[in-house]
């Protein structure tokens, strides 16, 4: 098992224990050096529901990878997202910034 899965797996715990049924949302972001479909993210999707886009991230001058997400966590309170887009900002980092605008509702809507 490498250490992004681990890490990953710990996440899930802590936030399941700290954060299930919470009234507000939970949100968790960062370069997660990992695809899409590396175990990491994978494991992150069993619980967390993927807000961003899955347009490249990574690297500015040869964008090929995305591995820079924004999740809610399923059992926190529910969000709609009004607009999710990678920034084509090729000064501030060698990642482009990444923008999630989201409204929480009760789920009863």
């Amino acid at each position: 098992e490498n250490a992004s899965l681990s890490q990953a797996r710990i996440i899930n715990d802590w936030f399941s224990a700290h954060f299930t049924g919470c009234k507000k949302p939970v949100i968790l972001s960062g370069d997660m050096n990992c695809t899409p479909q590396g175990a990491a993210v994978r494991e992150l999707e069993r619980l967390w529901i993927r807000l961003s886009p899955l347009e490249p991230t990574f690297s500015t001058e040869d964008p090929h990878e995305c591995i820079d997400y924004i999740f809610a966590f399923s059992s926190g309170r529910k969000v709609k997202v009004k607009e999710a887009r990678v920034i084509d900002n090729r000064t501030a980092s060698d990642h482009f910034p990444v923008l999630v605008k989201f409204s929480s509702h009760s789920g009863k809507e």
